[in-house]
């Protein structure tokens, strides 16, 4: 008894790959057009730009997640700029501290 299903993808032979566009739109052209209809530039809004991480090659291999109100990040992460220490040497030292 012959097979005969049908391909599930049919025949696929009458496909070819599409060709690149004849003309390419400058990109002057596209901001001025954006710039004409109201859409805002993509560029980065140097006043909410994201704060760089701070990253340290520490040995610290665990990890600590827990909700803090923004007053107490803020105030932690004063510290640590101020000075220019990890997270969790702040943590570290906030331990000593207090005899823990």
């Amino acid at each position: 008894m012959k097979n005969s299903r049908a391909h599930f993808l049919g025949n696929l032979d009458e496909f070819a790959p599409k060709s690149k566009p004849s003309s390419a739109v400058s990109k002057s052209a596209v901001d001025e057009l954006s710039e004409k209809h109201g859409f805002p530039s993509r560029e980065p809004n140097r006043e909410t730009a994201i704060t760089p991480r701070r990253r340290a090659r520490t040995g610290r291999e665990f990890q600590v997640n827990f909700r803090v109100t923004r007053e107490t990040l803020d105030r932690l992460y004063r510290y640590s700029d101020r000075e220019r220490l990890p997270l969790g040497e702040v943590l570290r030292l906030a331990l000593d501290a207090l005899g823990a």
